[in-house]
């Protein structure tokens, strides 16, 4: 058995109050998930806190709930669906949730993200309700123990069913279970901590081959992968699909040409791109499909440019004339931009320069 200790200031003093009430009064409590993986790594503790709880006595669904409802009724309390209890606080937020498995047909050929049959029991085993998780860094627990014998440190017990810990250690990603590929978001958030935590993502560890995105929807491409690195993560992601026939999304297809401004030599488009991104309070799969239009036009329109008069590659645009090809590329550069926003200011922009390059 592993002891960790972890030290009681990491803690928000009502959070660690809570949880030594939890221990004592409701159940086996288990930190799970990234603020057990991110304090292996760093020794830092978080302030998101998911707990597995494995309640003293057996509790059904709705007894978990009721139980829940009267010990946090001057509590903060938000109840989720999956069985999930939020508990806020000034600085963190505490998430509680009994064992849990997901079932999924194996009758079935394409996955979405929540394709699966959630199953809650308070007596599966670590190995058994950790299997659902997607990564074996993720999938490392500490169990608070009931006696507390320290007064400076809350004594934790190891809890590795799936050797993530040697994993944290030496910085490699691995899938926990064969159902990895079930979930199409997995994929993009195997890229986003990839990038984000400097972890090494080895092909050879994934099932690549059994990837599909064909269930992917706008709403979870944009939340994972506007995060951080977009760019990078695209220029990955869209390699993946290419080197490995991915099914995928008729609008993931339309965007594919971002990959190019990964590498792109004209780094004001990359810039405007992003400008737009960040522009956009509300982004939709049809707005974003009109920027892929507006900016597939304008790198046409500078390939074209470019071709002209090698002048344009240093900037200097002043008196080229253009065929009329250009100006057709202009036109419709302008209609896209149009249509993509009245009031996006950047657009405005734009266009005004495109009117003034015809006159």
């Amino acid at each position: 058995m592993s002891l960790q200790k972890i030290p009681r200031e990491s803690f928000e003093p009502e959070v660690l109050s809570l949880l030594l009430w939890l221990t004592k009064e409701l159940g086996e409590i288990c930190l799970i998930g990234g603020v057990v993986r991110d304090y292996l790594s760093s020794g830092v503790l978080g302030n998101d806190i998911d707990l597995e709880v494995r309640p003293w006595r057996t509790l059904t669904e709705v007894q978990w709930r009721e139980e829940l409802k009267r010990a946090f009724i001057d509590y903060n309390t938000d109840f989720l669906p999956m069985n999930v209890v939020r508990v806020k606080f000034a600085q963190s937020e505490v998430e509680l949730t009994l064992p849990r498995m997901d079932v999924y047909d194996e009758t079935r050929s394409t996955f979405g993200h929540s394709d699966f049959n959630p199953t809650f029991s308070c007596n599966y085993s670590y190995h058994e309700s950790f299997s659902r998780r997607d990564l074996s860094c993720n999938a490392v627990g500490l169990v608070i123990e009931k006696e507390q014998t320290d007064g400076d440190f809350l004594l934790c017990r190891l809890i590795d069913p799936f050797a993530g810990a040697a994993d944290i250690k030496n910085k490699i990603l691995r899938p926990v279970s064969a159902h990895f590929s079930k979930d199409p978001v997995r994929w993009l958030r195997l890229i986003r901590f990839h990038l984000k935590s400097g972890f090494g993502l080895e092909e050879k560890n994934f099932p690549m081959r059994e990837g599909d995105l064909s269930q992917l929807t706008f709403y979870y491409f944009s939340k994972e992968l506007f995060k951080n690195n977009f760019l990078v993560a695209i220029n990955i992601l869209f390699g993946w699909i290419e080197k490995y026939k991915w099914k995928h999304p008729a609008w993931l297809g339309k965007i594919i040409f971002l990959r190019e401004f990964s590498t792109a030599e004209v780094i004001t488009n990359v810039d405007e791109l992003l400008c737009f991104l960040l522009n956009e309070k509300e982004m939709t799969q049809e707005r974003f499909e009109l920027i892929g239009e507006v900016f597939q036009i304008k790198m046409k329109l500078v390939k074209s440019l470019a071709a002209i008069n090698t002048d344009v590659k240093q900037g200097n645009v002043e008196n080229i004339v253009l065929p009329d090809r250009q100006k057709v590329q202009l036109k419709q550069l302008e209609k896209a931009l149009v249509k993509f926003s009245k009031k996006n200011l950047l657009a405005q922009r734009l266009i005004s320069q495109l009117k003034a390059s015809e006159s």
